[in-house]
């Protein structure tokens, strides 16, 4: 009597979808989703869900949760393929999110790891966000080190981000050491805002 009663549960755990498929028409793609993990806006449209294998969208693969803005096209997502983007070959694990006014760009990568990107060591690791410029210029990172970039001592911080213009030239850090500027010396700790041509901008005490 046991055995039918195991062999019945069996059977019917086994009816039971673990997955589910859902259509992605902006970008004519299947999911594969985790049964009950997906949610949707009020146009039907699908806000989320977590992918139970990677999928190819607009040629990137994604896998675990992905996110899409309400008119259909990728908000967020975790990369499962190395992609090639601004100069360097961004890898498997990063997050990536994308530009709400243009989803072909990507606004911002949080990197499993620490990278180097235009020749700066960029702080990688969870919640740690690397923006770029609609160019695809580096916007803005959090250092690793302390890093001497473009002649000025910038400090390492989680908290303090070092900014660029979208030609590369930095637009603001806080400063690891003394610095002269023109005819200034700024102490270290002191937060510097600069213009694109690499001019410190005096701001109003």
């Amino acid at each position: 009597m046991r055995s039918l009663i195991l062999a019945a549960s069996c059977l019917l755990f086994a009816s039971c979808a673990t997955t589910e498929k859902v259509y992605v028409d902006s970008y004519s793609a299947e999911l594969i989703c985790q049964a009950s993990t997906d949610h949707y806006f009020d146009n039907g449209t699908l806000s989320k869900c977590r992918l139970t294998e990677p999928a190819m969208l607009g040629g990137i693969v994604c896998d675990g949760w992905i996110h899409f803005n309400e008119d259909g096209c990728i908000d967020q997502c975790l990369l499962a393929r190395p992609i090639p983007f601004s100069g360097l070959s961004v890898p498997v694990g990063s997050w990536l999110l994308f530009d709400t006014e243009d989803p072909d760009h990507i606004a911002v990568i949080m990197f499993p790891q620490d990278m180097v990107v235009e020749g700066v060591t960029v702080r990688g690791g969870v919640k740690i966000m690397t923006s770029f410029h609609q160019n695809g210029r580096l916007k803005g990172c959090f250092l690793r080190e302390d890093q001497v970039i473009d002649g000025i001592p910038c400090k390492a911080s989680v908290f303090q981000e070092v900014r660029f213009h979208e030609n590369g030239q930095l637009e603001s850090c806080e400063l690891s050491d003394d610095a002269t500027l023109g005819d200034m010396t700024l102490p270290a700790g002191e937060r510097i805002e600069l213009d694109s041509s690499g001019q410190l901008i005096l701001l109003p005490l």
